[in-house]
């Protein structure tokens, strides 16, 4: 009896714990662990507890196009290393490695490629070759790196994983043109464009083979020559069904298709692109990424300002509307000649793992002072540092779900970068403010702000209790 007791006085206190869980509704930013001067629009990526900021900076009289790259202790804020380049394209590993493969199109010498370790060190400053028709990097999960080159005129793909000691593991030579490289898989199509081949980026092994409909004139694939949008994989869920993407060429519309790690197709569906133009403003022919993502064995999807999330099978786990944000992504639409107070942003995703993912914007935007001096008088004119203040509000979601864990809530002033469209009887008023205040969260608790000033940008550490 006694026994019985416990254990239901156990399972009252399980469910009263349960019960008294709540989300957190932070209405301010949690005071500042540091700040200090940036760069307008650094993207930046932590490791343990440094920080990685990208710079692009220009100098000397003909405006060289250079690349500076940091290292700054997030604790502190100060810097541990920094090193200026050539045009580089930037590769990070997990543990703190950086690539850097510095662009010939730029420099015009060989494609330089550097590898840098934790501490500034450099590892390796090596001049690769003159690729014949194309080149490109990838760090793996496990923190190797795999460079590649193709050759159209023999139809061949090189591969070559080099550890982040600099030293090469293994190299293969592959039949076909490289179309795509991400999530630790590879993928060439042949030459007569009928048939793609996927491999393990790990082993080199074959994985499957996908021969492509005969009747391919109302559709084509996203790694057609003249196309400049998404790539072939388009995610990987963590029981590793593989999600992919094809273009319809006259529509514009896309195709997803997601196929199983031994190649059979699971299921498929269509995106209209003139559902999303005229929806929510939204360009998928180059932004597709933008509104699809593979978060563990889920896929998330956003139209406007709702969310959908689905099973790795495409069944439909969960939906919610935020109605604090913009159906239109990107575009603040408002009667001509009419000052656009208040305006409210897209809704976006800035950080998932596989249980979360942060969601937000700008839910109510002021401009300061007289709108007029700032609007341009011809169309699509730049106008620039218009000061705004701006009511910002993030979610951090449950990725099953999509109920509310914590929200995190203030009110910001900086100067913002912005372009009109004159649009029959409403202006289209295209705000930047991405680039005038960039948020990154590295976590669930710690994420950084970065602001453009009348003078100036900095960034700023914060941290969530």
């Amino acid at each position: 009896m006694k026994k019985l007791i416990f254990l239901l006085l156990v399972l009252a206190l399980s469910l009263l714990g349960t019960a008294l869980v709540e989300a957190k509704e932070y209405t301010d930013l949690p005071k500042a662990q540091w700040s200090k001067p940036s760069t307008w629009g650094t993207p930046i990526l932590t490791y343990g507890n440094n920080l990685i900021a990208y710079t692009r900076i220009y100098e000397g009289v003909n405006e060289k196009n250079l690349s500076r790259i940091s290292s700054i202790n997030v604790l502190t804020g100060k810097q541990n290393w920094v090193r200026t380049t050539g045009t580089a394209k930037n590769y990070y590993s997990k543990d703190g490695t950086t690539y850097l493969a510095i662009d010939e199109r730029f420099t015009g010498n060989n494609n330089i490629l550097t590898i840098i370790d934790p501490t500034g060190k450099t590892i390796l400053n090596k001049a690769m070759p003159k690729f014949a028709s194309g080149y490109n990097y990838y760090v793996l999960k496990n923190g190797d790196l795999a460079a590649t080159e193709w050759d159209l005129s023999q139809y061949k793909t090189k591969i070559v994983i080099y550890s982040n000691k600099g030293k090469v593991k293994k190299s293969k030579v592959i039949e076909g043109e490289q179309i795509d490289i991400n999530y630790d898989y590879f993928a060439v199509i042949n030459k007569a464009r009928t048939r793609i081949t996927v491999y393990d980026l790990n082993t080199f092994h074959e994985l499957f083979s996908y021969k492509l409909p005969s009747d391919r004139s109302h559709a084509y694939l996203v790694v057609d020559p003249d196309f400049k949008g998404p790539y072939f994989f388009a995610g990987v869920f963590k029981d590793g069904t593989i999600l992919t993407a094809f273009e319809f060429k006259k529509s514009q519309d896309f195709l997803l298709k997601a196929f199983s790690p031994t190649g059979k197709e699971k299921w498929s569906e269509r995106i209209s692109y003139k559902d999303y133009e005229e929806k929510y403003g939204f360009d998928i022919d180059s932004d597709l990424y933008q509104i699809i993502r593979v978060i563990g064995n889920k896929l998330i999807v956003q139209k406007g300002n709702t969310l959908y999330t689905y099973d790795s099978n495409h069944k439909l786990l969960a939906s919610k509307e935020f109605g604090d944000y913009s159906q239109k992504m990107g575009v603040f639409l408002y009667p001509k000649n009419q000052s656009p107070n208040p305006l409210q942003s897209k809704l976006s995703i800035v950080y998932s793992d596989d249980k979360h993912i942060i969601v937000g914007g700008i839910t109510e935007r002021n401009v300061l002072g007289d709108f007029d001096e700032f609007q341009p008088t011809i169309t699509f004119k730049h106008a620039s540092n218009i000061p705004v203040k701006c009511t910002n509000k993030y979610y951090i979601l449950d990725a099953d779900t999509l109920s509310v864990v914590d929200s995190l809530q203030w009110t910001d002033s900086y100067y913002s970068y912005n372009k009109y469209k004159t649009n029959k009887n409403v202006e289209e008023y295209w705000g930047s403010d991405d680039e005038a205040m960039s948020i990154f969260f590295t976590n669930l608790n710690d994420f950084y702000i970065n602001r453009h000033g009348e003078k100036g940008s900095t960034i700023t550490k914060y941290r969530l209790d």
